[in-house]
């Protein structure tokens, strides 16, 4: 009788595929137990510092050496709500306010304070005619002294309420799944380019995206084409045939019942740059935007549960593998968090 500690022989074939394990389900308290340990090896990396420069048109947020601030943000629970269009995904990550991590207190340093400030400075010689709430009459209707205290406000603004002028992608006065008070990063993923998809990119996504998922719907009506996008998995050993496409899909779900909404719910990392602002005279508003760099945004597993589309075994049960010690690489960062190695 053979050792189930031990592989069985590869065929002619070569090696059995590997599943990717971050694309696999958890409990949640094993996906705490993964982002923990997965943060020694994709910590919160931050600039010393930064400030606001203004260029042309845009303000950006650089380093002392002039060149674009970038951010990478450790595992975190990420949730991701999918636009009606397939157009982007709104990938929503909360912070308890008393968080001292890097990362959480640089999003709120240049992205609520300083940001803040920077509008201040900058938006009088942007906007050229100032929006009538920034009017003299209109902050006076508003009981605001100045334009900082409608900047201020609108930064800050509570949950539900809409900015008048000045948006940001973090919020100090927001709140989380449960109800609980939290600072909140939103960041919009843009999944679709002017243009027509090839055949190629259409068959991809019928193999990648669940039946009915809108950006599957885009892709096939011809009228966009898939943008450029970095998502990636934490687990490259079982990655080889993953796209950032059959990525996402992996992580997309509808929930249940009917009018289902289409999203996303993991433990992810992120590395972002191209931090900036801008006036939008369309939309009377600045706007502040970004982009995923290099890994772009990493998944390191999804939780139990969030799935609409496919059923899978208890999580439980791939505890077995672990405790027959089936498949475990010592030099595995990924068998590593999962308490394995």
């Amino acid at each position: 009788m053979s050792s189930p500690n031990k592989r069985p022989p590869e065929d002619a074939a070569g090696p059995p595929a590997k599943r990717c394990r971050s694309l696999e389900r958890y409990s949640k308290a094993s996906m705490n137990a993964i982002m923990s340990k997965m943060s020694k090896q994709m910590p919160d990396r931050v600039p010393e510092s930064a400030s606001w420069v203004k260029e042309n048109q845009r303000v950006k947020l650089v380093t002392a050496d002039g060149k674009s601030a970038e951010i990478e943000l450790a595992p975190r629970e990420v949730v991701g709500w999918w636009n009606e269009d397939g157009s982007n995904c709104k990938i929503q990550m909360f912070f308890d306010p008393n968080d001292t991590s890097d990362g959480h207190l640089f999003l709120k340093k240049y992205l609520s304070d300083e940001l803040i400030e920077a509008y201040a400075t900058h938006a009088p010689e942007m906007w050229g005619k100032a929006p009538r709430v920034a009017t003299k009459k209109g902050l006076s209707e508003r009981n605001f002294e100045d334009i900082k205290q409608l900047i201020t406000a609108d930064v800050q603004a509570g949950p539900g309420v809409k900015p008048e002028a000045f948006n940001t992608p973090f919020k100090v006065k927001a709140e989380d799944g449960e109800g609980n008070t939290a600072h909140k990063f939103t960041f919009t993923l843009y999944t679709l380019r002017e243009g027509e998809a090839q055949p190629s990119t259409k068959a991809e996504a019928k193999d990648s995206l669940p039946p009915g998922h809108p950006l599957l719907n885009a892709l096939l009506s011809g009228d966009s084409d898939l943008a450029n996008m970095n998502v990636s998995v934490a687990d490259r050993r079982g990655a080889a045939d993953l796209t950032s496409l059959k990525t996402l899909g992996s992580m997309s779900f509808k929930t249940a019942g009917e009018g289902g909404k289409w999203m996303l719910k993991a433990g992810a990392a992120m590395r972002i740059g191209g931090i900036s602002f801008k006036w939008t005279a369309a939309r009377k508003c600045f706007t502040v935007s970004m982009y995923l760099n290099g890994p772009g945004m990493t998944c390191v597993g999804l939780y139990e549960g969030g799935s609409a589309v496919d059923s899978r075994p208890p999580e439980a049960a791939a505890d077995v593998y672990d405790e027959l010690g089936i498949d475990v690489d010592a030099a595995d960062a990924y068998d590593a968090a999962a308490g394995t190695a």
